[in-house]
């Protein structure tokens, strides 16, 4: 399933009628310190026994990358600011497109469309919403660990 590790003012913003498990006294907190290594960390997505994954680090560097992964056009978005990443189908009706990130959200070099980057939500364009692609982030040992055979994201060194 389609999961999002992030801060509480992010997913509020995202989902605004939430409602949150309060948890005891005893329980720690994840604080900002937890990415201080942020290529400790990847996003990454599994189809069978096949596995691609995004680490944090280049996902700083270029935080939209549209990639494909066992033929489906993807799009990864990070926000630094959060350390949300999402994946997405880049996939319309209307063809795979590239996005690219502007002030008013991901925006469709071709036809313009405007995505929210957050939540994958068409805001112009009339293109339907990005469909959310279960990412799963963790820390990268143990993608490894778990995926040994994964294709990486390198970006552009």
């Amino acid at each position: 399933l389609p999961s999002t590790m992030t801060d509480w003012k992010t997913w509020r913003s995202l989902h605004a009628d939430t409602t949150v498990v309060l948890l005891t006294r005893t329980t720690d907190e994840y604080q900002r310190e937890f990415y201080r290594d942020s290529s400790s960390f990847v996003i990454g997505v599994t189809a069978g026994p096949a596995a691609r994954a995004w680490p944090f680090d280049q996902l700083q560097r270029t935080p939209v990358v549209n990639d494909s992964f066992h033929g489906v056009p993807l799009v990864v978005v990070f926000d630094a600011a959060s350390h949300t990443a999402m994946v997405f189908r880049r996939e319309t009706a209307a063809g795979a497109v590239t996005l690219h990130l502007e002030a008013r959200g991901l925006v469709d070099s071709r036809s313009g469309a405007v995505w929210d980057p957050g939540s994958g939500q068409i805001i112009s364009g009339g293109l339907a919403d990005l469909a959310p692609v279960a990412g799963i982030v963790s820390y990268r040992h143990t993608w490894e660990t778990f995926h040994p055979d994964s294709t990486y994201y390198r970006g552009d060194r």
